[in-house]
């Protein structure tokens, strides 16, 4: 009786899933490829990069923006050390770097931080110090094209917006199954993110490639009532712009504007990875957001729990396959979408085996995520 209760349940939940897929796969479809009159830009940019211990990433990220086919009379870097106790910094000062940047020190800006709010901080620091009219986020362990500012600000004076989100995607020079893995989830996020942003559906975008005019920032406070989370500088902070100008939002989706980030070496550091990213769930205030995110869980839990019962039962074990089979006929259309745009079809190959190890990593990721307990950059979280 259990067993058949159980395989009902999953039923009316794939039905709720396979709509919810489907409907991400049209809408990131349906952005449209904005293309930039030629024509010079106006905007005064500032480019914003916290960071901590980042010596191994920095020349890359530094090449990146020293190639910025942007007017540097338009733009400013500034770079915010978080309490790094490699060379970060000086490896910034001896990069003979042919624009303007700034390198602030958060120790010096705020020897009294408070913990686990690190990364907001350092970003209010580099806006409250700079001149700008928009700002752009991105991370130490970043690379990007040289058009990245000026695609962001081409969309920025052309589509009457104030809150941009963007494309990322995981690179890595390893072949190892967790890069693989985590490259794989990752473009899943991403297309949810450009499906989710472009509908108005819900709040979702990453802290690697943003981009929010100074006088939105300010108009809502910037962080505060956010400031005490470890993260959130991306999320949250759209959720609250969303709940004050929903108007103000749209999404980037144009090649020249991905901004690549490194993938992390290990299973270790991949799951404090995903599990800082799902502590952020407890602070969710958007219905569908929290909607998505509790069916998605509850639906892997239940096909877990199925593979328990499977063990004892047949019946149990042939609706494990079928709804195995489904989950892959659902997903691979809308993945293998996002995968073109990213252009990381290669990656096709995969995606069945990576199946079981999506179901667990959810599972132990987001029950992690709740208890909201992690380390990461050497600290050690709790929310």
């Amino acid at each position: 009786m259990a067993t058949t209760f159980l395989i009902l349940f999953l039923f009316l939940l794939f039905i709720g899933y396979a709509i919810l897929i489907d409907f991400y796969r049209r809408k990131w479809k349906a952005i449209p490829m904005f293309l930039a009159e030629d024509k010079d830009p106006v905007t005064k940019v500032a480019v914003i990069i916290p960071f901590r211990n980042e010596a191994v990433h920095l020349p890359a990220l530094l090449h990146c923006l020293q190639t910025q086919e942007y007017p540097k009379h338009l733009c400013e870097y500034i770079f915010i050390d978080d309490h790094s106790t490699d060379p970060s910094v000086s490896i910034i000062h001896s990069f003979n770097l042919s624009f303007p940047y700034q390198v602030l020190s958060l120790n010096e800006l705020e020897p009294h931080l408070e913990a686990g709010a690190h990364k907001k901080r350092a970003i209010n620091a580099g806006i409250k110090a700079s001149q700008a009219d928009l700002i752009i986020t991105t991370d130490a362990d970043c690379t990007m094209s040289s058009r990245w500012i000026y695609r962001l600000v081409a969309h920025y004076e052309n589509m009457d917006t104030a809150f941009i989100a963007a494309p990322v995607k995981i690179i890595s020079k390893k072949k190892s199954f967790v890069a693989l893995f985590q490259t794989m989830d990752f473009l899943t996020l991403q297309g949810i993110t450009g499906a989710a942003v472009y509908s108005g559906f819900h709040s979702l975008c990453n802290g690697a490639n943003l981009a929010y005019s100074k006088k939105l920032f300010e108009e809502i406070k910037g962080f505060e009532g956010i400031e005490g989370t470890p993260s959130g500088d991306d999320v949250l902070l759209m959720q609250k712009i969303r709940s004050i100008r929903p108007d103000t939002i749209s999404y980037c989706k144009h090649p020249e504007a991905i901004v690549s980030t490194a993938a992390v070496n290990s299973w270790s550091d991949f799951f404090s990875q995903r599990i800082r990213w799902a502590s952020k769930a407890k602070f969710y205030t958007e219905k569908n957001l929290q909607t998505v995110m509790g069916g998605v869980y509850v639906l892997n839990c239940c096909l877990l729990l199925l593979v328990f019962k499977a063990l004892f039962s047949e019946t149990a074990a042939s609706m494990l396959l079928i709804f195995f089979l489904a989950k892959i006929l659902i997903e691979f259309p809308f993945l293998n979408a996002v995968m073109k745009f990213f252009h990381q079809q290669r990656l096709a190959v995969w995606f069945v085996l990576m199946q079981p190890f999506h179901i667990l990593y959810t599972i132990i990721a987001g029950g992690f995520g709740l208890i909201g307990n992690y380390t990461w950059k050497e600290r050690k979280h709790s929310n």
